[in-house]
């Protein structure tokens, strides 16, 4: 009901998820897959960027592969109480923003992105494959970022410089980092969508298992504001443009009554959302 009501997804911040050790792992096996690459130089940063504790705000929603899975009913879904969401992956994603749009330099120091849903990488052959071309292009990146820094006109500038050089490498890093599980999870056949921004204006809270934890919501929009990444709000919401959630399917939970299909189609339909229901074919003892 959340996401049909409010037309919107959550992206909880990366180290807010159930799984935050593997933050610590995708930490610790990129740098060590990069120098085997025969990139050290380009690891050893990695690694001093790992080690200042210099953070992005990242922001991540999960879904799987798997419409109708026992575990993933059992884990995700309240013991089968919930409901399964059919995801129309390619409409355009933007991060909603709590604010009528501002004039145009009060975003100067403000960012936002939103990465397309990715599959997640749970082996060192995913991550190899990842890597073949993602090596050349950061190591071109450090490197074009290392000429401006050296050939910086005033010590404050040689210093903004190394900062932008350190802040781009994070921002390449997290397009990986955040798509790394341990091998043991592919059963889960996981994909990611990434969001990254520091605008406060974005940035919401809600209580969770681990306590208070931030997210930023997501919507699909036919036009945003700032390279189709952002979404500004405002005291006309006819204004917004937001686009129903692009939900193609909904399945019933093992747990429900079955015959509540109806209901449930009567629901989507008064918001907008034109999707096929469904109930779920497993049996959870």
């Amino acid at each position: 009901m959340g996401i049909a009501e409010s037309r919107s997804f959550r992206a909880t911040e990366a180290s807010g998820l159930n799984d935050r050790d593997e933050l610590i792992y995708g930490w610790t096996i990129l740098p060590e897959l990069v120098r085997r690459q025969g990139y050290a130089d380009l690891a050893s940063e990695l690694e001093a960027a790992r080690d200042d504790g210099e953070r992005r705000d990242v922001f991540v929603t999960c879904a799987s592969e798997l419409a109708d899975d026992a575990g993933q009913w059992d884990r995700y879904a309240n013991g089968g109480r919930g409901y399964s969401l059919s995801i129309n992956t390619y409409f355009k994603w933007c991060i909603r923003v709590n604010r009528a749009h501002p004039g145009p330099r009060s975003d100067f120091f403000n960012f936002w992105k939103v990465k397309p849903w990715n599959r997640v990488l749970y082996t060192e052959d995913d991550i190899l494959g990842e890597l073949s071309s993602w090596i050349p292009r950061t190591a071109a990146k450090y490197e074009e970022d290392e000429v401006r820094a050296k050939s910086a006109g005033s010590a404050d500038d040689h210093h903004e410089y190394l900062f932008d050089q350190r802040m781009n490498l994070l921002a390449s890093a997290d397009d990986l980092i955040h798509r790394i599980k341990r091998e043991g999870f592919s059963g889960e056949r996981e994909f990611r969508l990434i969001a990254v921004t520091n605008d406060l204006d974005a940035i919401k809270y809600r209580e969770s298992r681990y306590g208070l934890v931030r997210y930023v919501d997501i919507v699909n929009s036919a036009k945003s504001s700032i390279d189709d990444r952002i979404l500004f709000d405002s005291e006309h919401p006819r204004e917004l443009q937001v686009g129903a959630p692009p939900i193609s399917g909904v399945r019933i939970g093992p747990a429900f009554d079955p015959e509540g299909d109806k209901t449930l189609a009567n629901y989507l339909a008064r918001n907008d959302i034109r999707a096929k229901v469904n109930t779920s074919a497993v049996s959870l003892r």
